[in-house]
This record gives structure tokens, sequence and C-alpha cells, in this order.
């Protein structure tokens, strides 16, 4: 008989959460969009409780994404703050030099220009800038991202 570890059940639960955030961008069902959310939680739950390391940014990071993506369905501050917090941990686990690290500092740096636009707390609009310009800052001068990261 095979067994499951929570190591494995961690990463089955990922891609089931990712597989399921597919669904939503396909049917664009709320529903879709809340079982991925509430699988990927699971997630990283169990990676939390196990120790695990390897994977955590980017489960921080999806988890992120996705409550992002409910704030813009339905206005929720919740959501943003949660994506917020979550985007915040992906950028603070994200080692050096990752080719992630890009890409986590600029949807942190999204996340919290909304709240600023929405919500006005100036202090959100410093903590934007700082994580644009760090984003900038890690692109190469070849990278094609570069002119509209810049603009």
């Amino acid at each position: 008989m095979f067994a499951l570890t929570d190591a494995m059940l961690q990463d089955n639960l990922h891609g089931l959460g990712n597989a399921q955030h597919d669904l939503f961008n396909t049917t664009n069902k709320k529903e879709d969009l809340n079982v991925s959310i509430s699988t990927t939680r699971n997630a990283l739950e169990i990676a939390i409780d196990i120790g695990a390391i390897s994977g955590r940014a980017e489960l921080f990071f999806d988890l992120g994404s996705r409550l992002y993506t409910r704030f813009e369905l339905e206005s929720k501050r919740p959501d943003l703050d949660n994506a917020i917090s979550a985007l915040r941990r992906a950028v603070e686990l994200t080692p050096n030099g990752d080719s992630s690290q890009t890409v986590h500092l600029n949807h942190l740096a999204v996340s919290v220009s909304m709240r600023f636009n929405r919500f006005g707390e100036l202090h959100d609009l410093d903590e934007a800038t700082t994580a644009f310009c760090s984003a900038v800052e890690l692109m190469h001068d070849e990278d094609p991202n570069l002119p509209e990261a810049l603009s």
C-alpha cells in the first residue's frame, strides 16, 4: 500500500489549487476562484505545519495573487489586505537572485498601489514605490518588460 506523506499532500493540494485557478480563468465563476483560494490555503497550512521551506514562497505568491483577483471582483478590503500580507511573505521567502523575485516584487507593488488608490493611505504609496524600484533594479537591460516597468 502506498502512503501519502504530508509533503506529497501539500504538493498535490498546490497542484489542485493551480488547476482550480486555471478553471476559474476559463469559466470566470467566482466559485472556482474561491475553491482555488481555499485549496491553496490548505496547502500552505500543511507546508507551515511540516516546516517545509521549499515552495513556500510560491504558495504565498499564488494565494496573494488569487486574493487580489477576488478583490478585483468583489472589492472587499480584507481580500486586498490579505493579498498584500501573502505577497509580502512571498517576497521575504524568495531567495536573492531567484528568477521569480522580480515577479513577486511587482505583484506586491501593484497590490499596495491599488490599496493606496482605493483607500488613500500614504504609507502604501511609499511601499509600492519601493517595491517597484526594487523590481526594476533586479531586471536585466535586455528584459523585454523593462520599458513597461520604467513607464
